[in-house]
This record gives structure tokens, C-alpha cells and sequence, in this order.
């Protein structure tokens, strides 16, 4: 054969060859896409048979790609289950999650798991009264698995876990079983879960997850994938708390109330729990929490708490919480207190709780600023017991032998009474505190929402030595007699601007070393010991940060003293003051038959001068300006009176 043929012969079948390549290649490259397409069908619907097997839930799967031979992409991922009231409930969603799988996905079977990798996952859990919404029918329940045409494969032969990763998570808890309530939101949240075999479909499983600064969690167990019980061998919370925090970590409600309280400090939690997840209502826990250096402040108190430490613990089973305060200590300025261990129960299905006796001991010694109004220390051991009301929203708190002890004093003050709390009304149920020689007793309402307060006080047979021990352990001036009073308060909003009215008796008093009386006896030239033994009484009206007193009187054998004006609470007077160093005034006050206010004092106002005994027709009329403890006493002519006390007082105007 010559050359030609032979050189044309081999460029027919070079080229026959490059076709066949091409044909090749294009086929192969048609069979890949296509086998893609398949295998990507066959394995999105083997995840989908793998959930709707298990659950009564459809999984919805945006895109999927097969990494040949055991690993899979899959993005925009939503487990999505009938809600109660119709429609649907989406229970979790992902961005993307990475599947690794323990044996070749397209053979015959389903799909076995070995590893999960979660990106951006959501979870929104919902809780009602009737328990979590979907929790009773989202898992497929025996009977239902009877009913398939073929059996569904056991979890623990489909999930061979050994790794789960959950990376920038976001987990959104909605309690709707307290009315008004703001979802729980954690964000940006990292988990990773090891495990390993240990017996037929249980796991063992080490798990840490993060929240930032936020929250650590350490912890680990075993899970039973067949049966779904989940056991907390370990499992221990570490949240720091600081109140600039800002990061958006915390729900913004809990952020708010974070920077309003100024709350801080570091909260360990340990836990170990067995955990039904089909029967969540099965649950058994036992919780330690322990706050070590916290610090916050209450609204509207002057002082922030520091050293704010608690260790508690409690117990969950049948839905029923027993728990115990082992320790709770805190202090502020000038406040320190601490509670002696406490226990009580809380049972969810009645809402009906019990907490034992209180007993809380607190010491009081005031700041350098309040020294002006209060000087001495003051040791208080709280005794009280605090119980549930018929209807579950109300309670009250019930004194018994409550001591309080003023540095100074010579014994205890004893108080015993009832606090009532009901729609958000706090009622001082006559609440007594006896000590200082007599009673004080208290009543009143406190309007919660509207910062409201009505107040009654009474005081009987205090003696006036005593009281000024309390309120002045250190006061060089002497104060003696026996006060009989009663006051009415009422506020709203700021106590500043707070009302009222009130009268008041004192009996044996000694008043020589008052300033404005003693100036009165230097001025009348009576001497002081004119103040040795006297009475006084009085009526006023609190208003306009000062008492207005539209009379007073103070009398002895050698003088009387009648006056009318103001004392504001910086101190200053402006008083008009009417004195008669001619009188005999000893007959009791009781007789002339007309009350100060209301029937507290006796008969003191509006009598008659002559039911009061002979007045001279000349009063000394004085007035008094300056402070308490620097008055100033001008002179002024006096009226010639022959009218009735009564409208004598209404004549000094």
C-alpha cells in the first residue's frame, strides 16, 4: 500500500478517536450532572422520609448538594409542624447545614448520620399552659408507627453520632403562661456535642456551649435515641453579668431592666436532670445557684445593695418545686442583712406555694447624711411568716415577735401585724409595735401602680425619754412626759410632698431645755423651771413640706402658752404665740367635753374660756421667727380678750 493511503488511514481513525473522546466527555459529563440530579433527589428525599418518620413534622429543604461519597450541603432548612390553631408552626430553621454520613448514601436503606454541623440555626420554643406547643404531637407515637405499610427504622440504626456543632445559633423561648411576658431571646450562640456508644441506643455525650460573655455551659450525660430520655449527669451554667452590657446578647427587655437595676455580678448554676423528651411534664431536676459579689440598686432607694451573695438549691419532680436558700447575705451604705436558711414548695399544677418561717436579721447605723434625721444603730431580727391567700394572687405577711433593738435603749421594741398583698395593693393590717413605755399602731393602703400611700398612726402612753434615746442616743437635750397622738398621712408619687393631719397630748412633760420655750421663759422673765412639769397639746396639718398648726398650747401652774403657725421641715418657724403668765391651769382638760381630733386626745379645742379657768384679760402676744433650735422672739402688743379660747384663736389672724 503506498504512503498516501496509509498516512490517510491514520487521520480518519485519529480523528474517529478525538470524536470518541468528546462523545465521552460529554457523556460522562451528562451522566455526572445527571447522576447529580438523581442522587440529589434520592438523598433530599431520604432527609425528608428520615423526619416524617420520626415526627409528625415535614422537613423543607431549600438546596442540597451531594460531596461524593459521604458528605452532603444542605441550605435554607425548615422543620415545620401543624400548629395547634391551624396552619403551620416552623419549630427550627438553618442556613446551612454539613452532614457526614457513615456508609454510602445511594444504596438501598436510609441514610445513617454520623456527624451534623448547624450554621445559623433558629429554635423558637413556645409555652403554654397546657405545656410546649407541638411537644404532645410532634413525635410519632407508637401506635402511629404501627399503622405505616413498612416499619420505620429505629433511630440509634439511623443516627450514629458521634460529633453535632451548632455555630452562631439563635435560641427564642416565648412563656405565654404569664400574661404580659417578653420572649426570651439568646443569640449567637456556639455548642458542640461529642459522643460515643456505650449500650444498645444510648450515647454517652460530652456538650459546651457559649453566649459571648454572656453564658458558658458545660456538661455532659447520656442520651437514649430510642426512648428519648436524655440524662444531665453534669451540667453547669456560668452567666457574668454586667449591667453596661450591650451587645445584644439579651433580649432587650432583660438588657433594660439589667441597666436599670445596675445589676451585676457572677451566677454559677449546676444541674443534673433526667429529661423524657417525649413526657417533658416527667421531668426530675436538682439545681444548685450560687451568686457570688453581686451588686444592683432598688428604685427609689438612696443606697445601692453590694456583696450580694446567695447560694440556693431545688428540687423539681411531678411538677413540683421544692427549693432552699442555704445562704443570702447583702449590704448597702448603711444596711447590712442576711437571711437565715430558708425553704419552701411550689406546686405547678394547683399554683398553690408554701415557704417556711422567715427569719432575717439586719442591722441599720444611717450614713453622714442621714445623720441629721436618724444617728443611731439599730439591730433588727425580722421573725415573720409569709403564706398564699384563698385566691393565688393575694398573700400576706404576718409579724410575729418581730424585735427591733436602738443602740441606747434599754430593751426591745416588739412588733406584731399582718401586710396584705391583692391587685396590687399593699394593706398594713393593724400592725403594733409596743415598746418605748406604750403602742404605736399602724394601718393603711399602699397603691403600688400609683405610688399612692394613706397611713394612720396612733401612739399611746410613749414616754418621751425613751423616744428621744431613739431617735437621738447621743442628744444632750432632755425630753420627758407621755404622748398620746394621732396622725393621717397620704402620698402620691414622691414622699416630699406627702399630707395629712394629725393632733397630739403630752402629760408630764418637762420642756425647759425646748429652745422656743426656753427663749418664751427668758423674755417673761418666769424662769425655766416653769417648764418642769407641764402638759401641752396641739393640732396640725402637714402640707407644703411643713406643719401647719392651727393650735397649740403648752401650760403649766404658772404659765399657759397659746400659739398658731408654721414649722417647715428645714427647720424654720413662723409661729404667733399668746402668753398668759397669770393662769392656773390644772383642771383636766377632759372636762370641758369637746375633742382635739376626732375622740384621740380628749376635750381640748373650742372650749370656753371659762371652762378652761380664769384667764387674765391681758395676753403677752409674741411673735416667733428663726429656727427650731434658733428661734427668734419679737414682742408685739396683745388684744384685750374677753371672748371664748376659740375665738381667741381665730382672732390672732
Amino acid at each position: 500500500m503506498s504512503k498516501r493511503p496509509r498516512r490517510r488511514l491514520f487521520h480518519w481513525t485519529l480523528r474517529a478517536f478525538g470524536v470518541l473522546l468528546i462523545l465521552l466527555f460529554v457523556g460522562s459529563v451528562a451522566i455526572y450532572f445527571v447522576g447529580q440530579q438523581i442522587a440529589h433527589n434520592i438523598l433530599r428525599t431520604k432527609l425528608q422520609e428520615l423526619v416524617s418518620e420520626q415526627l409528625n413534622a415535614r422537613l423543607d429543604i431549600g438546596d442540597l448538594k451531594y460531596h461524593f461519597p459521604y458528605s452532603l450541603s444542605v441550605g435554607d432548612v425548615s422543620l415545620v409542624t401543624p400548629a395547634p390553631e391551624g396552619g403551620d408552626l416552623t419549630l427550627m430553621s438553618f442556613k446551612s447545614l454539613g452532614i457526614t454520613l457513615a456508609q454510602f448514601p445511594l444504596k438501598k436503606g436510609p441514610l445513617v448520620i454520623e456527624r451534623v454541623d448547624f450554621y445559623q440555626p433558629t429554635v423558637h420554643l413556645i409555652e403554654t399552659k397546657s405545656g410546649f406547643i407541638g411537644e404532645k404531637s410532634l413525635v410519632r407515637s407508637d401506635e402511629q408507627k404501627k399503622k405505616d405499610p413498612k416499619p420505620p427504622p429505629k433511630l440509634s440504626d439511623v443516627l450514629q453520632l458521634r460529633h453535632v456543632a451548632f455555630t452562631d445559633m439563635r435560641a427564642e423561648y416565648d412563656d405565654r403562661t404569664v400574661a404580659g411576658s417578653q420572649p426570651l431571646v439568646w443569640e449567637n450562640l456556639n455548642a458542640s456535642f461529642d459522643s460515643q456508644p456505650v449500650a444498645g441506643a444510648s450515647h454517652r455525650f460530652d456538650f459546651t456551649a457559649n453566649n459571648g460573655e454572656a453564658a458558658q455551659v458545660v456538661s455532659s450525660g447520656t442520651l437514649d435515641l430510642d426512648s428519648l430520655v436524655l440524662t444531665f449527669e453534669k451540667l453547669q451554667v456560668t452567666t457574668l453579668i454586667r449591667s453596661h452590657r450591650s451587645d445584644g446578647t439579651l433580649p432587650a427587655a432583660v438588657q433594660k431592666v439589667i441597666r436599670q437595676s445596675g445589676l451585676g455580678g457572677k451566677a454559677v448554676i449546676n444541674v443534673t436532670a433526667t429529661i423524657p423528651l417525649m413526657h417533658t411534664r416527667d421531668l426530675v431536676a436538682n439545681a444548685e445557684i450560687r451568686i457570688d459579689n453581686g451588686q444592683c440598686f432598688v428604685q427609689d432607694f438612696p443606697e445601692p445593695i453590694q456583696d450580694l451573695n446567695l447560694v440556693a438549691s431545688g428540687e423539681y419532680k411531678n411538677r413540683r418545686i421544692k427549693a432552699r436558700i442555704d445562704h443570702l447575705a447583702a449590704r448597702t451604705a448603711s444596711i447590712g442583712a442576711s437571711l437565715q436558711p430558708l425553704g419552701g414548695t411550689f406546686d405547678r399544677n394547683s399554683g398553690r406555694w408554701l415557704v417556711d418561717p422567715i427569719r432575717l436579721d439586719a442591722t441599720y447605723e444611717p450614713v453622714e447624711s442621714m445623720q441629721k434625721f436618724w444617728r443611731q444603730k439599730i439591730n433588727l431580727a425580722l421573725r415573720c411568716r409569709l403564706h398564699q391567700m384563698e385566691q393565688k394572687d393575694q398573700v400576706e405577711l404576718v409579724f410575729a415577735n418581730t424585735t427591733i433593738t436602738p443602740q441606747g435603749l434599754a430593751g426591745d421594741l416588739n412588733l406584731n401585724g399582718s401586710v396584705g398583698y391583692a391587685n396590687h395593693d399593699l394593706t398594713l393590717r393593724p400592725t403594733t409595735l409596743t415598746g418605748l413605755g406604750g403602742t404605736l399602731n399602724f394601718s393603711g393602703v399602699a397603691d403600688i401602680p400609683n405610688r399612692a400611700l394613706n397611713l394612720t398612726t396612733t401612739a399611746e402612753g410613749l414616754d418621751l425619754a425613751k423616744v428621744n434615746v431613739v431617735l437621738d442616743p447621743v442628744a444632750t437635750k432632755e425630753m420627758h412626759g407621755t404622748l398620746k397622738g394621732r396622725f393621717d398621712m397620704q402620698a402620691i408619687g414622691d414622699l416630699s410632698g406627702a399630707t395629712g393631719e394629725g393632733a397630739f397630748r403630752i402629760t408630764g412633760g418637762q420642756f425647759a431645755r425646748v429652745p422656743v420655750l426656753s427663749q418664751i421663759a427668758d423674755f417673761l422673765r418666769v424662769g425655766r423651771g416653769a417648764f418642769v412639769a407641764n402638759d401641752a397639746f396641739g393640732h396640725f396639718k402637714m402640707a407644703d413640706h411643713g406643719l401647719t398648726f392651727d393650735r397649740i398650747a403648752v401650760s403649766t401652774s404658772t404659765l399657759r402658752i397659746r400659739g398658731q403657725g408654721t414649722i417647715k421641715f428645714d427647720n424654720t418657724l413662723n409661729l404667733k404665740v399668746y402668753a398668759d403668765p397669770a393662769g392656773n391651769w390644772q383642771k383636766d382638760i377632759k372636762k370641758t367635753g369637746i375633742p382635739i381630733f376626732s375622740d384621740v386626745i380628749g376635750a381640748v379645742a373650742g372650749g370656753t374660756q371659762s371652762a378652761i379657768g380664769g384667764l387674765s384679760k391681758q395676753f403677752t402676744s409674741l411673735s416667733v421667727t428663726g429656727t427650731i433650735d434658733k428661734p427668734k422672739i419679737i414682742p408685739a402688743p396683745a388684744p384685750l380678750l374677753t371672748e371664748n379660747l376659740n375665738k381667741l384663736f381665730r382672732a390672732v389672724e
